[in-house]
């Protein structure tokens, strides 16, 4: 058995406001394996205490360090293999803080040593400061930068301000007058909420009313660029490699990236890294990632990647935009699925045709998700060499099986200077309102790209008011467009439904077919130039079988502030809840109990969440004591989902 040892040293018998102390708290060093203890160091009558880690260590992303509040909510986290001194936590807000030190079951190191506590006496005052956003003007329409500016006053003195934009927290301002520069042109021209909370120096809180303001901003033309039907043409390549950190290019992600962006014929205007998984370590993965963060410019943006990978050439997979290194063993691809669906990003399937990838394309509906979500697959990768096709029914067979997925296309370079080992030029398209890192997501997520063999060559397509990758509700007799780069020559134009082909009508770069979209089917282009090599749209989906969001469940009706119980009976098994909340509400908070297992929480307006889709979550070990701030008004979705064990629950949802 390992012991943890905690020393006092010099402990006061009175407090006074802002006093640092010695005070010496230390794990086993080195610590246990699957070690998971939590220390509570209280002084009472504080208002605030936080600690200062002497330094610690522990195994980088797998081995925790958690600062908790009182009631358990975890607000600083730390994790690092190599060791880090002098660090002060966050303040717990009240007269306790907790530590807790989770290991798994290898590799261990120092862990930890506390030398000090800073803690603030408890205040008589009680009263929260008032606060008012003064400008925009609520109803006002903004573009551009904004200047968002606050008043606030407290009967002793405003100690902060922070600012949130649709209850995300943005900026903080410290002095009067307190403002912040919002930059809008990173949100969709749509209505959005801002409104600001006030501190003073007991920590008491105000918050203003909510505004709502309309964000319209209008994206110039690019110059020189294409339109599609839904934006305008981008191009560059996602999958390829570089030598450092483990991974097997031969040049350097710096040497790379310059030559995606100043250097190929044509120049990037994305571009893809994806070191493999089984070759980079998980400290190594990030600094790869932050790497490729820091070439991203108005002209050039790059996508971070992975290729989950093995020394076979089967069930290889590029995970773009993940939060972490995918630590699942190559041949686990139910696992895979799993990881993809914990930890987001965008999956492509990549180089199909070497037989039994990915089980045949099992269909996993767990990762197949239409529309704007994470922890899914969005593509395959088309064969690079011009006028191939022997991966073709690899993606019809996919599609088939009811994968809902475009097509991409990429050097998947080794040997350096990406974008020219084929003399074709292979290529991902990408129809964009403008090339910025959260467009190119958006084009992930809703399948806006194409794949070519061919240099210059594009698709994009169009039903009605619908446009490539959309799945939609239509009739029969609606004409299908295609439009293709009207510069080149093609010897077939072909409409693929169902895997079937049929030819197209058009020319000069415009080609129609009349579709029975009142039934279910999946459309695709694939033209053939007269070099022999083909482009590829992404499909699109016509599904009658849309139905709008089911009714709330009539059995589970939740009251403000009344607790119910439950039962979930093994990991993964879920409880559905709705709670109606007013306009003008300002909290929502999620108090949630059990009894042997851990479970976590799930809210949603309008719709019921899922554990890749919700508006927010409480997912802490344990027990779950949340708030969510000005929750809208409308049915609210609750769900309770175990993540491990099994067992009753307690649930309260109190709404103020």
């Amino acid at each position: 058995m390992t012991f943890m040892f905690v020393t006092l040293v010099n402990q006061p018998t009175g407090e006074a406001a802002a006093t640092t102390e010695a005070y010496t708290l230390e794990s086993a060093h080195n610590y246990a394996n699957s070690f998971d203890y939590t220390w509570t160091i209280t002084k009472t009558g504080a208002s605030q205490i936080r600690v200062y880690f002497d330094r610690y260590q522990v195994e980088s992303n797998y081995d925790y360090i958690y600062v908790m509040s009182k009631t358990g909510s975890t607000f600083n986290t730390y994790t690092s293999s190599t060791m880090k001194y002098a660090v002060w936590s966050s303040y717990s807000y009240s007269d306790t803080i907790k530590i807790r030190l989770k290991t798994d079951s290898s590799v261990v190191y120092y862990g930890f040593k506390i030398t000090q506590i800073d803690y603030t006496a408890g205040s008589s005052d009680t009263t929260p400061p008032t606060v008012s956003v003064t400008a925009p003007t609520n109803g006002a329409t903004v573009s551009g930068t904004t200047s968002v500016t606050a008043s606030a006053s407290d009967n002793v003195g405003v100690s902060k301000v922070e600012f949130y934009i649709d209850s995300a927290l943005k900026s903080t301002d410290t002095a009067s007058p307190y403002s912040y520069s919002w930059d809008t042109t990173t949100y969709s021209n749509a209505a959005h909420g801002i409104y600001a909370k006030a501190y003073d120096a007991a920590n008491n809180a105000g918050t203003s009313s909510t505004i709502s303001v309309t964000v319209s901003n209008t994206a110039p033309p690019p110059p020189s660029r294409v339109a599609g039907f839904e934006g305008y043409l981008y191009t560059g390549q996602t999958h390829n490699h570089a030598k450092e950190y483990g991974d097997d290019g031969l040049n350097t992600i710096s040497s790379n990236l310059n030559y995606m962006k100043s250097t190929a014929t044509p120049v990037f205007d994305f571009g893809g890294l994806t070191p493999h998984n089984h070759m980079v370590t998980d400290a190594n993965m990030l600094t790869y990632w932050n790497t490729m963060n820091s070439y991203t410019t108005s002209t050039f943006v790059t996508i971070p990647g992975q290729e989950w990978s093995s020394t076979s050439t089967s069930n290889h997979v590029n995970v773009f935009l993940a939060d972490a290194r995918c630590n699942v063993a190559n041949g686990d691809i139910p696992g895979f699925y799993s990881w993809l669906q914990t930890h987001g990003g965008y999956a492509t399937f990549n180089h199909p045709g070497y037989g039994n990838d990915m089980s045949n394309w099992q269909y996993y509906a767990s990762c197949d998700k239409p529309g704007n979500y994470e922890g899914k697959v969005v593509a395959m990768e088309m064969k690079q060499t011009l006028g191939s096709t022997s991966w073709f029914s690899d993606y019809t067979e996919a599609l088939g099986k009811g994968w809902h997925i475009g097509m991409v296309n990429s050097d998947d370079n080794h040997e350096g200077n990406p974008g020219d080992k084929f003399t074709n030029n292979p290529r991902t398209g990408m129809w964009l309102s403008s090339l910025t890192a959260a467009n190119i997501e958006k084009a992930l997520q809703e399948l806006r790209f194409f794949g070519t063999q061919v240099e210059g060559a594009y698709v994009d397509l169009q039903v009605g008011s619908y446009t490539m990758g959309d799945v939609f509700s239509g009739t029969n007799g609606m004409t299908l467009t295609a439009k293709l780069n009207p510069g080149l020559t093609y010897t077939s134009v072909q409409i693929y439904i169902d895997g079937t082909a049929y030819t197209m009508s058009g020319s000069s770069g415009t080609y129609t077919y009349t579709i029975n979209a009142g039934e279910k089917h999946y459309y695709f282009v694939r033209a053939k130039t007269s070099s022999g090599g083909y482009v590829i749209s992404s499909p699109m989906w016509s599904d009658t079988g849309a139905s709008p969001p089911p009714p709330p469940p009539s059995g589970n009706v939740l009251t403000s502030g009344v607790t119910v119980t439950g039962t979930l009976s093994a990991a993964g098994a879920t409880a559905m809840w709705t709670i109606q909340v007013a306009s003008g509400a300002t909290s929502m908070h999620f108090v949630l109990t059990c009894s042997t297992g851990d479970y976590d929480g799930y809210g949603k307006l309008g719709s019921e969440p899922t554990t890749s889709s919700y508006t927010w979550r409480a997912y802490n070990d344990g027990n779950e004591d949340y708030s969510y701030a000005n929750p809208g008004a409308g049915t609210w979705y609750i769900m309770v989902c175990a993540y491990s064990g099994s067992g009753t629950y307690s649930l309260t949802v109190t709404i103020t």
